[in-house]
C-alpha cells in the first residue's frame, strides 16, 4: 500500500510539472521527521577504505524532537583500538579521515521543489572537522545523480534548495548532515566539541536589533590607525564621518585627519603623504543586555556609491571584560540591498561586552575629494525582490510587528513555518496582518505577475 502511494505521488508530481509547468515546494527542517526515521551511513577514506550502513549512535549523532547534535566519531577508537585493520600497533588510525552521514530518506519529495532549513544553535567543533548540511538524490542503485552540500562554519540560519528537476533525477531523496575528520579519541570528547543543529531560535530569547534600535545619541566611534607607531582610540561619532539620524546612518571616508593634522608629523610627512597606510573607523553600539540571547542584526543599504578604495563591513562583536575581541562576526558591504547578522546565545556568552555596528576602512581622504569618493547610507531592514520580467516587488518592514506592506498589489500571499505549514494566506492584497502570528522566523511567499517569490521575514 505504501509503495503505490509513493508511485501515486510520484506521478502525480510529474503530471502537475509537466502540464503545468509548476511544481508545489516542499519545506523539511531538522525536526520535521520523526527521530526514528533518521538514518546514518559511514564512509572511511584511505587505502581499503569502505562504507557501510551505521546507527546513528554509532555515529555519535544524538537525534530528539527538537534538535540534532552532530560530534567527531569516537566509537570506532573506542570499541576497535586494538583492531589491526582500523588501527597500527602506535594507534594510529589507518584512514586518514571518516565521513559520517546522518540522513532522512523520504522519497515522498520526489518531483517537487525541496527546501532544506534550520537553523545552527552551537558551533564549537574542532577545526579538524568540516560540517555540511545536504540534499541528494540517488538512482535504484544508490548512486548519486545530484547534491546540493552547504558547508556550516558557524551559528546561525542555512538553507539549501533542490527544484524539481533535480528532484526527478531518481528515486531515492535524502537530506541531512555530513561530519568529516579524523577518528576521535573518547577522552577529547569535550574538546573537540558539537554542532547542534535545530529549527528556530528560542523566541522568548530572540533579540532583533536595526540600525535604529537605538537612541542616535547611544552611538559611539573608534579609530584604529594601521602603520609603524599605529594605534586606536575612542573618536566622536562625527569625527569618523558618520552622521546618525533618527532615519538613516551615513558611513564615510575620514577626512577629518587631512582637514585638521596635515601640518601635524605624526600623522603626514613633508610631502603631505599620510604615515599610517589606512585608517578603521567603527560606528557602534554597545548593548550589554544582548549577553546569553540570540540576536538578529539587520538592515538596508540604500546607497552605496563610496569608492572602491574603501572597505565597509556590518559586525557583531563580543569583548571581554579587558576589551579583547572573543568573537566576531561581520558582512563585507559591497552593494545596496539588505543584510543580516544572526548570533546565537552560546557566542553571545563569550564575553562581558557586545557591540553592533559598522566599520569603515581605508587611507586618509582629502576633503576636496568628499564628492567622488562617495558614501554608503543605511535605512530600516526592507527586502526588494526583482522577477525575471522586472516586475519589482517589495515588503517591508522586515522585522514585522502587526503588518506587511508591498509595494504593488499581490494575487496571494502566504506565510509558512519553517517546517512547511501554512501559517497565513491571503489574496488579492498589498498587506498581510501578522498581529496573531508567534514571534519567529518564517518564509513570506508572494505570487506576482505569474512568478512566485520566497524571502524570510522575521515576526516580533
Amino acid at each position: 500500500m505504501k509503495n503505490n502511494y509513493l508511485k501515486n505521488k510520484i506521478l502525480y508530481s510529474l503530471l502537475v510539472t509537466t502540464l503545468f509547468g509548476y511544481s508545489q515546494t516542499n519545506y523539511v527542517t531538522p525536526t520535521t521527521a520523526n527521530t526514528s526515521d533518521w538514518g546514518g551511513y559511514m564512509t572511511w577514506y584511505g587505502e581499503g577504505g569502505n562504507g557501510d550502513n551505521w546507527g546513528v549512535n554509532d555515529l555519535k549523532s544524538t537525534i530528539n524532537n527538537k534538535s540534532v547534535t552532530l560530534q567527531p566519531n569516537f566509537s570506532i577508537y573506542a570499541n576497535e583500538l586494538n583492531n589491526s585493520y582500523w588501527f597500527d600497533e602506535n594507534g594510529d588510525c589507518n584512514f586518514d579521515s571518516l565521513e559520517a552521514s546522518t540522513f532522512v530518506t523520504d522519497n515522498s519529495l520526489y518531483g517537487s521543489d525541496l527546501v532544506f532549513n534550520g537553523y545552527i544553535s552551537t558551533f564549537t567543533i574542532s577545526d579538524e572537522y568540516s560540517v555540511k548540511a545536504f540534499i541528494k538524490v540517488f538512482d535504484q542503485n544508490w548512486n548519486t545523480l545530484y547534491e546540493n552540500l552547504l558547508e556550516i562554519l558557524n551559528t546561525g540560519s542555512f538553507s539549501l534548495k533542490a527544484l524539481a528537476s533535480d528532484m526527478s533525477l531518481g528515486p531515492n531523496v535524502q537530506y541531512g548532515f555530513i561530519v568529516r575528520g579524523p577518528a576521535g579519541n573518547p577522552n577529547e570528547e569535550n574538546t573537540l566539541g558539537a554542532v547542534v543543529a535545530i529549527d528556530t531560535p528560542n523566541q522568548s530569547e530572540l533579540n532583533i536589533v536595526t540600525p535604529f534600535s537605538a537612541n542616535v545619541s547611544d552611538w559611539a566611534g573608534y579609530m584604529t590607525w594601521f602603520g609603524e607607531g599605529g594605534n586606536g582610540d575612542n573618536w566622536g561619532v562625527n569625527d569618523l564621518k558618520s552622521t546618525i539620524t533618527s532615519g538613516s546612518i551615513t558611513l564615510q571616508p575620514n577626512f577629518g585627519i587631512y582637514a585638521n593634522e596635515l601640518n601635524n608629523s605624526y600623522w603626514f610627512d613633508q610631502n603631505g603623504v599620510c604615515n599610517f597606510e589606512s585608517l578603521e573607523a567603527s560606528t557602534f553600539i554597545t548593548d550589554n543586555s544582548l549577553i546569553g540571547k540570540n540576536l538578529v542584526f539587520n538592515g538596508n543599504v540604500e546607497s552605496f556609491t563610496i569608492d572602491n578604495q574603501y572597505y565597509v563591513e556590518s559586525f557583531v562583536k563580543v569583548y571581554n571584560l579587558t576589551w579583547d575581541v572573543v568573537y566576531s562576526k561581520a558582512i563585507e558591504l559591497t552593494e545596496t540591498g539588505p543584510f543580516s547578522i544572526e548570533v546565537s546565545s552560546s557566542d553571545l556568552n563569550l564575553g562581558s561586552n557586545i557591540q553592533y555596528g559598522f566599520l569603515v576602512r581605508g587611507p586618509a581622504a582629502n576633503p576636496q575629494n568628499e564628492d567622488n569618493l562617495g558614501k554608503v547610507v543605511i535605512v530600516e531592514p526592507t527586502a526588494s525582490i526583482e522577477a525575471e520580467n522586472k516586475a519589482s516587488i517589495l515588503f517591508y518592514p522586515n522585522p514585522a510587528r502587526n503588518i506587511i506592506r508591498l509595494n504593488n498589489n499581490a494575487e496571494q500571499i502566504k506565510i509558512y513555518s519553517l517546517s512547511g505549514y501554512i501559517v497565513k494566506s491571503v489574496k488579492d492584497t498589498k498587506t498581510i496582518d501578522v498581529t496573531h502570528i508567534s514571534e519567529g522566523l518564517y518564509l513570506l511567499e508572494i505570487d506576482f505577475r505569474g512568478n512566485k517569490f520566497i524571502n524570510k521575514i522575521i515576526i516580533h
